[in-house]
């Protein structure tokens, strides 16, 4: 049996580490002997290391832009903006606070709860995931 979920990032509440770690109990707990778990999230060593990540403006088919950008807020927060522009006028923006879990605590919590992970991918097309250059930490783990 194998089973997808892809939360994006974890959100910072009260008893953030130890919300994380129950996420992952839990997909223990539900997953059978030789069950797969994919957790695909931002590489946020990425940009604790550059500092910076760069979206590619998309076009929408009415000519409209779509914008996207994260800022610093914190040490452990980042805020993450959205903007759809008609030419130079700013039409919506929204923003959303994030709390980035970096690779190694993802690893940790993942293997603290009993799974066993096969590999970590820089993208979907299992590149070796690389903390500089991958956009993305994909991890796959089992258990065994």
């Amino acid at each position: 049996m194998r089973f997808r979920v892809t939360p994006g990032i974890l959100r910072k509440q009260v008893g953030e580490l130890e919300l994380a770690l129950q996420f992952f109990k839990d997909i223990y707990l539900l997953s059978n002997n030789g069950c797969y778990f994919i957790l695909q999230v931002v590489n946020w060593d990425k940009y604790k290391h550059t500092g910076t990540w760069t979206f590619p403006i998309k076009n929408l088919s009415d000519g409209r832009t779509f914008h996207r950008s994260y800022e610093s807020i914190e040490h452990d927060s980042v805020r993450f903006k959205t903007e759809i522009r008609n030419g130079k006028k700013n039409q919506n923006t929204w923003t959303d606070t994030l709390y980035p879990k970096y690779a190694d605590e993802i690893e940790q919590g993942i293997t603290d709860c009993g799974l066993t992970i096969e590999n970590i991918y820089g993208n979907y097309q299992k590149t070796h995931y690389d903390p500089i250059n991958s956009s993305a930490t994909i991890v796959v783990a089992q258990k065994i």
